[in-house]
Formats: C-alpha cells, sequence, structure tokens
C-alpha cells in the first residue's frame, strides 16, 4: 500500500500553534472502498436513496421554475381590495389558487437533462406532485401585496420497486403578487428597510470599522462572537453547590447596535454605524458576523432590523453587509495559522447524489461517495482518504489533500476533516447488543401522518417500523396530526418529535440532569393520555453536541426543560418513593420526593425512564413524544434568577413568564402537577365557512345552518385548517426542535407517509 509522509517539522513550521491532530502524516491513497451504487433499482435497499436523488437533482437543476401558483380571476373578488389577512381566512386560499405546470418547458428541460445520464440517473418525472399548503401562506416579508404560498414538491414511486413506501419532499416558496398592501404593516417594513442595501446600494458602507489594521478578520469575527462570564454568588434556583457559579452570554451578538461599545486597546470606539436617524420603535441587532466562504479577507455581517407597533404588529428582517479591506483602511494579513484554521472550517464537504447523512451506510464509507464545493482561495482541496467511520454517529473522518494552486511544486498538506451529522447525544440505552444495532440502522425513516380519525388511528399497531424497515422512526415536529379530531374535526398543531420504538426501552441521561418533575396521569379512553411523564432541566453547558448549534440555536440559553411522555409507570419507583393521589376527577402516580424545588440530580448515563406499553402509555403505539424549551437566567445583585425578558426567535423582547416552563407555573406544582406538563398538540375548532364574499374578501355572514340531526352541514365544517402560522405558534411556545440534541431526523432524510403503510390511514382532507 503507498503511503505519502507529511514531514512533522514542516507542519510544524508552518503551523506551530495548531494542533498538530489537524493533520494527517500517514494513510492509505490506494484500495479505497469503491463508490457505493446506492441508484440500482434492483436493490431493495435503494428505494430509500433513489427519491433522495430524484428530488434532489429536480431541485438543483432548478426544474421547480416550471411549477407555480397563479391566482384564479374571478367575479367574485377584486384581487388589488383583498388584504392576504382577509384571503387567507374562509378557504379563499383553496378556492383561487391554483398550481400551473409548464409541462412542455418542464418536459423538454427534463428530457436534455436526461439525455447525458446513465440509466439509473434519468429523473422519472412521473413519479413528482405537487401540493399547495393552503394554511401556510402568509404575507411577503418585505413586501404586503405580495403572497407566499408554500408548494410541496413530492418524489414517490408507487411500484414494487418501492417496497418500503419511501418518498422524498421540499417545501418551496412562490410569491403571488396583486394584493392590496397592508399599510400598517408596509410602513413598518419600510421603516426597517431603510438600512437595506438591495434596495440603497449606499447602505453596504453603512456598517464598517475605524481602523482595520488593528486587526485580522478573523481576530475581529472572534471578537464579535465572543462571550461574556457572568459570575454570582447565590442562585435562587435549585443547583448543585458544586456547580460553577457563572451563566455565559454573548458580548455582541444579539445587542442592539447603538448598545455596542466595541472598543479597541487604544481606548477607541472602532466599530461604526454610520446609520441614518432611527426612528422610535425601530432596532437593529446584531446578529452574526462570519468570515466569507469564498473571500477570508472579508467579514460578512448580519443586523436583524426590527420596527414594532406591538407585539402582534411588527416586521423583522434580516439585513447583510460585507466588511472588507480599502485601499486606506486594510485588514492585517491573517496568520498561516488562521488561514489555515480558516481552511478546516470553511471545507464543504457533502454526500454525491443528495444522499441524506442519516441514511447513508456509514461502516461502507467511500471517499466517492462525496464532493466538496471547492471555493478555497489558496488550494485545490481533494479527499483522499477514509481515516475512521462511526455508524452509531452516523460520521466519519476524511483525510484531504490541500494543493498550492499557484504553485504545484509546492509539498501537498493534509488535514483531517469529520462529516456527517452534527455532533449529538444518545437517548437510549445501548447495552442491549440488539437494540443498540436497530439504532444504528441506516434505514431510519420520517413518519408523516394525514388527517385520521382516532378510530382508525387506534387500529394502526406498532409495525409502522416493521413495515417502513425502520427503527427509532421519528416525525411529528412543527407537523400537522390531525388524528386528535372531534366530531367537528379540530385541526391539531404537533408541538414537540415522537419516535417509534420498543415497548420496554431504557431512557438514560445524556448529560448531568436534575428532574423536577415525574407523576403518572390516568387516561379515560384510548388515544388520550400521557402515560407516565418526567421532565428534565439540562444545562446547555453540560450538552456535549456541536458547538455552531450552541452558538446559534441556543445562544443566550442557560438551561433546556426537557418534557418526556408516553412511558412506563412502573419505572416511575426507581425515582423515588411513589404515591397515589386523585386531584380533581384525575389519578395520579406522584413521585413525592421530586419537585421543582427539591431535584433528582442526576450524573450522565443514568436510567430515567421506560418506553410503555399501549395499556399504560395513555394508548398509543409505543414511542416516546418529547418537548423542549429553553431556559434564560440573569445575575441581579449577585444572584442568579430567572431572566425577565427574552430576545424570541423575531428579536422581540419577549416576558419570559408567559412561557410555559416558568418558574411562577411551576410554584404550584405540589398541588396539581400538570403544572409541569408536555404541550402535546394545539388544537383549533373547525370553524364555518362562509360562502359570500365582497369584493375586499371579507365574508357576508350568513346565518348558521343545521342539518336534523343537529350537525352543521357540509358547508360549514369544510374548514378545518389550523388558522395560526406555524412558525408563530412555535415562536409564540418557544418549543425547540429536539433534534438539535439528539439528530433523530434531518430535513433531506428518507420519509414515509402513514397512509402509504396502511389503508385504514386514508387521508379526509377533502371529505
Amino acid at each position: 500500500m503507498k503511503k505519502i509522509k507529511l514531514l512533522k517539522s514542516f507542519a510544524l513550521t508552518l503551523i506551530p500553534t495548531l494542533a498538530f491532530s489537524s493533520f494527517v502524516s500517514c494513510f492509505p491513497t490506494e484500495g479505497q472502498t469503491p463508490a457505493n451504487n446506492f441508484l440500482d433499482i434492483k436493490n431493495t435497499e435503494n428505494s430509500i436513496f433513489i427519491p433522495q436523488y430524484q428530488l434532489g437533482t429536480f431541485l438543483e437543476n432548478n426544474f421547480q421554475q416550471f411549477v407555480n401558483v397563479n391566482y384564479v380571476s374571478n367575479e367574485e373578488l377584486d384581487q388589488s381590495q383583498v388584504l392576504i389577512s382577509n384571503f387567507r381566512q374562509n378557504l379563499l386560499p383553496h378556492k383561487y389558487l391554483e398550481i400551473f405546470i409548464d409541462n412542455n418547458e418542464l418536459n423538454k428541460a427534463v428530457e436534455n437533462f436526461n439525455k447525458n445520464q446513465p440509466k439509473n440517473f434519468k429523473l422519472n418525472i412521473k413519479n413528482f406532485s405537487y401540493e399547495i399548503l393552503y394554511s401556510q401562506v402568509k404575507e411577503n416579508d418585505r413586501d404586503t401585496s405580495v403572497l407566499d404560498v408554500p408548494l410541496n414538491i413530492r418524489y414517490f414511486d408507487t411500484s414494487e420497486n418501492n417496497p418500503w413506501k419511501r418518498e422524498q419532499d421540499f417545501v418551496v416558496t412562490k410569491q403571488v403578487p396583486g394584493f392590496k398592501k397592508n399599510e400598517e404593516k408596509q410602513t413598518l417594513i419600510d421603516k426597517v428597510l431603510q438600512l437595506d442595501s438591495q434596495i440603497n446600494p449606499e447602505n453596504a458602507a453603512k456598517f464598517d470599522v475605524k481602523n482595520k489594521s488593528k486587526y485580522s478578520t478573523l481576530e475581529l469575527v472572534k471578537i464579535l462572537n465572543s462571550k461574556l462570564q457572568i459570575k454570582y454568588t447565590e442562585s435562587l434556583v435549585p443547583e448543585k453547590e458544586t456547580d460553577q457559579k457563572f451563566i455565559e452570554k454573548t458580548k455582541y451578538l444579539n445587542r442592539k447596535i447603538d448598545d455596542i461599545a466595541f472598543v479597541g486597546s487604544d481606548n477607541e470606539k472602532d466599530l461604526i454605524f454610520n446609520l441614518p436617524t432611527i426612528e422610535d420603535g425601530v432596532n437593529y441587532y446584531l446578529k452574526d458576523a462570519k468570515i466569507s466562504d469564498t473571500d477570508f479577507s472579508k467579514i460578512e455581517i448580519t443586523l436583524r432590523g426590527v420596527a414594532a407597533k406591538n407585539d402582534k404588529v411588527y416586521s423583522s428582517l434580516d439585513l447583510h453587509f460585507t466588511i472588507g479591506s480599502t485601499e486606506n483602511n486594510k485588514f492585517k494579513d491573517l496568520t498561516e495559522e488562521e488561514f489555515f484554521e480558516l481552511t478546516k472550517e470553511k471545507i464543504d464537504i457533502k454526500l454525491k447524489n443528495h444522499i441524506s447523512a442519516i441514511n447513508y451506510p456509514w461502516d461502507k464509507t467511500s471517499i466517492y461517495d462525496f464532493e466538496i464545493k471547492n471555493t478555497n482561495p489558496r488550494y485545490e482541496e481533494e479527499i483522499v482518504s477514509v481515516l475512521s467511520t462511526s455508524q452509531k454517529n452516523r460520521s466519519a473522518k476524511l483525510a484531504i489533500q490541500l494543493t498550492d494552486k499557484k504553485n504545484f511544486s509546492n509539498q501537498p498538506i493534509y488535514i483531517e476533516k469529520e462529516v456527517g451529522l452534527p455532533k449529538h447525544l444518545e437517548l437510549f440505552d445501548r447495552e442491549n447488543t440488539d437494540i443498540a444495532q436497530k439504532l444504528d440502522k441506516p434505514e431510519r425513516a420520517h413518519l408523516t401522518i394525514p388527517e385520521l380519525p382516532r378510530e382508525n388511528l387506534l387500529q394502526i399497531t406498532n409495525s409502522v417500523n416493521q413495515l417502513a424497515n425502520s427503527f427509532a422512526t421519528p416525525g411529528g415536529y412543527q407537523e400537522f396530526r390531525t388524528f386528535y379530531t372531534s366530531p367537528q374535526f379540530t385541526a391539531a398543531l404537533h408541538i414537540g418529535e415522537d419516535v417509534i420504538v420498543d415497548a420496554g426501552m431504557i431512557l438514560k441521561t445524556f448529560a448531568k440532569s436534575k428532574v423536577i418533575s415525574a407523576y403518572y396521569l390516568e387516561n379515560n379512553a384510548p388515544g388520550t393520555g400521557i402515560g407516565a411523564q418526567v421532565t428534565l432541566e439540562v444545562k446547555v453547558k453540560d450538552l456535549d453536541i456541536d458547538q455552531k448549534i450552541k452558538d446559534n440555536q441556543l445562544r443566550n440559553v442557560d438551561s433546556l426543560i426537557f418534557f418526556f411522555i408516553h412511558l412506563d409507570p412502573s419505572f416511575l419507583s426507581q425515582l423515588g418513593t411513589v404515591t397515589t393521589e386523585t386531584i380533581g376527577t384525575r389519578k395520579f402516580q406522584i413521585v413525592k420526593d421530586i419537585t421543582p424545588k427539591t431535584p433528582l440530580y442526576l450524573e450522565k448515563d443514568q436510567p430515567f425512564g421506560k418506553i410503555g406499553t399501549t395499556e399504560v402509555n395513555g394508548g398509543w403505539t409505543p414511542h416516546v413524544h418529547m418537548e423542549v424549551y429553553p431556559v434564560y437566567y440573569e445575575v441581579s445583585d449577585s444572584k442568579k434568577q430567572e431572566a425577565k425578558t427574552f430576545l424570541n426567535w423575531d428579536y422581540i423582547p419577549t416576558n419570559f413568564s408567559t412561557l410555559r416552563i416558568a418558574d411562577k407555573r411551576f410554584s404550584t406544582y405540589d398541588k396539581n402537577p400538570t403544572t409541569i406538563k408536555a404541550t402535546g398538540v394545539k388544537i383549533s375548532q373547525a370553524k364555518e365557512v362562509p360562502l359570500k364574499f365582497n369584493k375586499d374578501g371579507t365574508a357576508i355572514r350568513q346565518p348558521k345552518t343545521k342539518q336534523k340531526n343537529n350537525t352543521q352541514t357540509p358547508e360549514a365544517s369544510k374548514n378545518r385548517d389550523y388558522p395560526r402560522l406555524i412558525f408563530d405558534e412555535f415562536n409564540k411556545e418557544q418549543s425547540l426542535n429536539p433534534n438539535y440534541i439528539f439528530q433523530f431526523r434531518t430535513d433531506d432524510q428518507s420519509t414515509v407517509r402513514l397512509e402509504s403503510l396502511y389503508s385504514e390511514a386514508e387521508d379526509n382532507t377533502n371529505k
């Protein structure tokens, strides 16, 4: 086997302070594992990968440009007089939006693409379908006369070549102009856009650095991303005495730019905001600062501009700026160490053919399954070896060869790069070898569920995993799960993530944790209960996960509250003394020793729950439902306490006391354990649909009609859409994606719909 060596003296001379583990001094360059053949239709396992390739290639070639959404001309409405807020109501999008496919151009483009492709790489356009997500249409963020329409693009092969019923879908946004402007909202938008460089290129220079010669670009970015440790002497929330007494907050990020006092070593303010006069009610926050992917001499800045009338009427937009050297004001040159630090960070490696990292068989890793998007200004980058693989972590370490673009005679340099899923944590006990092997299966599917009558749901057994050839099958976060229906066809938004696994599996702590509640709530009927619930609080600094997730999705979050429901009540006795109580009309089994004020402290890898059977978990297929919420603390008078306010996802200051995990809601736990309870779903009652409208889209109200059996007529019960936007609901709830922590699911993962597996799971949306 041929080997290439990197002279250690050269590496240490070139980059004296860089960790030597970043370099590969000896590795094989021949005898690599050949590329995996993921697209051969004769191989059953490839029914997972073919939809990923088909949809990914469709989007990569921008074939979605031939699929659009149009407004249907009609005599009932005058579109120019219709506010989008009115249009969203009463099923008007269902009536007056339609999908238009330019089949001639689409087929021509696909045929042209297929000419140059081998058999297994040709697109099968007949397996694509398109669907408007009517309930989620909304005003455009920058122009309130434009309707943003989410369009779901789906690839699904119904033939016998797809035995596990796998598919792939992706939502793109199409725009429909021509509506009446929302003047109140547009005024706020226009205020924010005063600083937008897309509208006025002169604004690109509004954000700058006074004396760039003090800093390299990397030095300045690290300063802007730096954090403060705020110490305290006393905690008003329960914690171990051994805990370090400080909380960490960003120094500049998420701060209003007029509050940032960025002062250099010479005591002069270096960060300059040449802003126009900011009107009352408008704020700009520093959201992000990073080095350009293609030019290390430039810094990309993102501001979040917010103009608010109140917490319901506001505009919140990102504005982008680039800071670079000018003739009279130049950044310091990057050191060799800094350049290689950026080189390693910016290497963009992806799996070929749009294969998902969750579904890729990492135990069969081949360098030929990857591609590099080469944007490095100095070096050509090439993958030359697989150093290690982990099917458990769904990742691999690759050796990358860097060749000088200008001088190919220079000795190549080799670095290692980890690819795959972001670093994440394990929830389930893996001591059982059979369970561990099932958890590692690359065939994991994301399950989606249609609108489904409850009685049909209960006919479906725990064979989902078997039929879909999946294990630890996730789904549900930010999805509609409308099988939680009443006779009035309520719509339901699922707040947490479900993972379907075998009953009896043990859940283990994934970091140092404190258990703040543990109880079992008996249910009155199948498919209505939560089973046993265990609630954990975990400090973010104790989570051994990808640092980028901590710095972005969990920015300034101090702790996370985890709700786990549908567990087995028999396990509660392992957490403490269990008592049975009747509170109101409900029976509880409660671990009395555990309360928010007297939590149980557990180290990492300690068992805290068990997956319940259908008989005890609330009447459901065995699974765990998990919800995650952020906790913010502050220090006042040297005391750690619950923060009064935080910035929500739209950068609107929000009272922490409004959240379901606020301390004041936990204070009555002794009297009513359900003060600490997972949300589960948010339900919306179906509303009567007006049949006639004014020209501006407002409804002409009609008397309610009833049938002899005292139920609403079909016309009066059609609107079962969830009336609010998913983002707005989750922004209000602050329910985080559990996959930030556990990576059960990714956006590009193989999918299966419940109705594809079961005839009982018939979609009732249009019935």
